[in-house]
């Protein structure tokens, strides 16, 4: 009796001392919300402030934002943090998780879209819950600038854009006068190229011919800075009208371009390495502002191209739906990139097409990642910890590919994002345990017509190009800058295009009279030196593997429709020779036989001895192709330093080659084995089989008394080698042709190279041509420097510069 009362009086005081606790916590403004208990483990109480129960937008208090979000366990094992990568450390991005974390997949077999689901769940103890996440004031959130710091373009504190400034705003398409021409080539010609063509045609289609539902509103979020408003002005004329909202999260403010002033906590302020914390800013204050007014949300660049009907129409789907009605399953869409160095089944959403998350999704992520998980992490790989910060929330990731298996969502052009070798090992990573989801390996079958996002292009002309493709009518467009009679039917794709240009090429500001002729190299031969000497009449220049190199056959119809026969300069920075297959002699035979094609110049030239027209050209100075991009070489420094090391003129290399101070002896240079399973030329001798590391040990017993070896130098250093001794070994790398050769030669210094396809080009040079390296030899040596420096030896050094190519490229060719 007396147990049965201790325990009543028990109970009562423990009630009493409740309910005068809740009075307690009610008059400070403070409510209590319970975990649910039909959840097992370790349940906490979130504490809020009582006023926001009343908020009935997105910060309303509901089960799916109080409740442990601990999935149940499935196939036996245990809701998990993410696999392959412990995000507990904000100091440690990449830190694995515990080796004994198996990988499991849940998929289904059936082919159709709808029923593709790929799960990818790392077992953890059965004590470690799902994060908890915790319901927000607007503007508090960790590590992230509060509202009042969010200052306008009048000064104005807590400032938020209209995302709506474009759609009451529209800003026209159109041809810039400096782009123009270049974005009315023929299809095919244009920066697409004939790779990326066929998919362009076929995901216009698509657009044009699907009645799938496309009703959903996209906010589009696009990082960028002030030195981005050419890309952000090509976003506006383009796909950037189609968003229902949209944001240039920007360092600055401008009514004109739209851009956004957004400041982040960062270090690195608005440089790439602060895309970590601009990322989280951003999402944080799309989540005050705007998640209540829209169902999807996709995170990208400036140089991204967008196909909003894609998107929306996959968003819209079905499959899309019901992946978002599962509790506790959450919409992150993009492609699935291998994490380097992980697990079998560790991927991360590749930012580079950006990823999209619907409003649940942002909800929960904001609410809770965002404030717990990597907070004060810097970098430059937020798409890495964002989708580390997501595992979070879920294991669960939506495979975006359509129901053929080809891919939406694409981490470079449409003309070459399939080559990236990210990709191929991202597919090879999906075909194996865990994920094991068969890909497709060519290119064509990899991309859907319903595709969403083309990343990494290099000009804002690109984003204007797919428009005119996918969109508009290209010869109403251009008929201004192409009038239509100047056009002829392409026999490759049925479209017209423009007699003229056979392939479209950039020159930037280094293109002819618009730079210095240091910025251009000269005097020296250079990448960019050809470009420079056609006039685009009479002879033309084309680039091999970049973009609108066109097909033979569309060669061949070309240069038929010339009015005049014509000759052709081909170069590339790829080391490739060319032609680059000889096993398919139709190939090359459609042009080298066509009556109006008159000569053809190029690097690392195949040797055709039934086909005289062919004609190698030097590789010369070490020189990157127009290259204008960030930490990219100072051309006139460059140019200053060959002139400064080597010679100028055809005098100076005469003064220097019969200098008196040179010594009979053989400088063998510090070199990389870049040619050791290079294909790009035919191995035919010995000498060109040899790989770079095997010549030494063999000079050093067949030269022993004239070999040198200085070992590694600075430039300076090696030019002044070059300039004392009398013989320089230059074996080919990955390609034919090497710089090394055309730099000793502009010292006064003798290339030993072995016989190959580009002999012709050093007739009338001195060069020491070797079918084996076993024939430098010291008596070898002491008899070439007595054949080739003899007195009444007479050279052409005018062929080490621009001058003499200039005139060769135009022989034989009528005015």
């Amino acid at each position: 009796m007396m147990g049965m009362k201790t325990s009543k009086i028990v109970f009562i005081i423990l009630c009493l001392s409740t309910a005068l606790f809740n009075l307690y916590q009610a008059r400070n403004g403070i409510a209590i919300v319970k975990s649910s208990p039909t959840f097992s483990g370790n349940h906490g109480i979130l504490v809020i402030p009582a006023k926001d129960f009343k908020d009935t937008g997105h910060n309303a208090v509901d089960n799916s934002s109080l409740l442990d979000v601990t999935p149940p366990a499935v196939n036996g094992g245990h809701g998990g943090t993410n696999s392959g990568i412990d995000i507990a450390s904000d100091n440690d991005a990449t830190k694995a998780t515990d080796p004994d974390s198996v990988a499991e997949l849940s998929r289904t077999t059936d082919t159709s879209e709808e029923q593709v689901e790929v799960k990818v769940v790392a077992n953890e103890p059965t004590s470690i819950q799902k994060q908890q996440r915790t319901v927000i004031q607007l503007g508090n959130h960790s590590n992230i600038p509060t509202p009042d710091r969010r200052i306008g373009p009048n000064g104005e504190k807590n400032y938020v854009h209209d995302p709506k400034w474009l759609l009451k705003n529209p800003r026209p398409f159109k041809l810039p006068p400096d782009e123009a021409q270049e974005l009315c080539y023929a299809p095919g010609n244009g920066t697409e190229g004939v790779n990326g063509l066929p998919d362009v045609l076929n995901i216009r289609n698509h657009i044009e011919a699907s009645k799938a539902s496309r009703d959903v509103k996209l906010f589009c979020a696009v990082y960028t800075y002030s030195g981005g408003v050419k890309w952000t002005n090509a976003i506006s004329e383009t796909w950037g009208r189609k968003c229902d909202g949209l944001l240039f999260s920007s360092d600055y403010h401008s009514n004109e371009t739209g851009h956004m002033l957004l400041k982040s906590n960062s270090r690195r302020g608005f440089s790439y390495k602060g895309m970590i914390q601009r990322l989280r800013t951003m999402m944080a204050y799309i989540y005050d502002n705007f998640l209540d007014d829209y169902d999807f949300f996709h995170f990208c660049g400036d140089d991204v191209f967008i196909m909003v009907e894609n998107l929306k129409e996959f968003l819209a789907s079905d499959k899309v739906r019901e992946w978002d009605e599962v509790p506790d399953q959450y919409l992150f869409a993009g492609f699935w990139l291998r994490v380097q160095g992980g697990k079998p089944g560790d991927f991360y959403l590749g930012g580079g097409s950006g990823y999209t998350m619907s409003r649940k999704a942002l909800k929960a992520y904001v609410e809770g990642p965002l404030q717990t998980c990597q907070t004060t992490k810097e970098g430059a790989a937020e798409d890495l910890i964002f989708t580390q910060c997501a595992r979070n929330l879920t294991d669960k990731f939506i495979y975006t590919a359509d129901s053929s298996g080809a891919h939406r969502y694409h981490q470079s052009p449409a003309w070459n994002h399939f080559y990236g070798v990210h990709v191929k090992l991202s597919l090879a990573h999906m075909q194996q345990p865990p994920i094991s989801i068969p890909q497709h390996f060519g290119k064509h079958e990899y991309t859907s017509n319903s595709s969403v996002t083309f990343h990494r292009h290099y000009r804002p002309l690109e984003l204007r190009r797919l428009e005119l493709l996918l969109y508009k009518d290209l010869d109403q467009e251009c008929k201004e800058i192409f009038p239509l009679e100047t056009h002829v039917k392409s026999i490759a794709t049925g479209l017209n295009f423009p007699i003229g240009f056979p392939q479209n090429l950039t020159f930037g500001r280094f293109h002819k009279a618009e730079a210095s002729d240091l910025e251009r190299g000269r005097p020296f031969i250079t990448q960019d030196c050809w470009a420079d000497m056609v006039d685009n009449r009479r002879t033309f220049l084309l680039r091999p593997v970049e973009a609108g190199m066109p097909s033979m056959e569309r060669l061949q119809n070309w240069i038929r429709s010339r009015p005049h026969p014509i000759t052709l300069v081909i170069n590339n920075q790829h080391d490739l020779s060319w032609p680059n297959d000889l096993s398919n002699k139709t190939n090359y035979e459609l042009i080298m036989n066509e009556t109006n094609l008159h000569a053809v110049y190029a690097g690392n030239a195949r040797l055709l001895e039934d086909y005289p027209k062919l004609h190698p050209l030097p590789i010369g100075m070490k020189w990157n192709w127009r290259s204008t991009k960030l930490f990219s070489e100072n051309k006139v420094q460059l140019t200053a330093m060959y002139a400064n090391n080597t010679s100028t003129t055809p005098e100076e290399v005469e003064a220097l080659f019969r200098s008196k101070g040179r010594t009979p002896t053989v400088y063998y240079r510090h070199m990389m084995n870049s040619n050791r399973r290079t294909r790009k030329y035919i191995r035919d001798t010995p000498a060109l089989q040899a790989v770079r590391h095997t010549i030494y040990p063999i000079l050093n017993s067949t030269a022993k008394t004239t070999l040198r070896m200085p070992g590694k130098l600075e430039l300076p250093e090696y030019y002044l080698e070059l300039k004392k001794h009398r013989f320089l070994i230059s074996p080919p790398g990955n390609g034919l042709d090497t710089h090394s050769t055309w730099e000793a030669l502009l010292a006064g210094c003798i290339p030993i190279l072995p016989k190959s396809a580009l002999d012709p080009i050093f007739e009338d040079l001195p060069v020491w041509l070797v079918e084996n390296w076993e024939d430098v030899t010291d008596e070898n040596v002491n008899k070439k420097v007595e054949e080739l420096t003899a007195p009444d030896k007479k050279y052409k050094w005018e062929k080490l510069f621009v001058h003499y190519w200039e005139q060769e490229i135009y022989r034989g060719l009528s005015g």
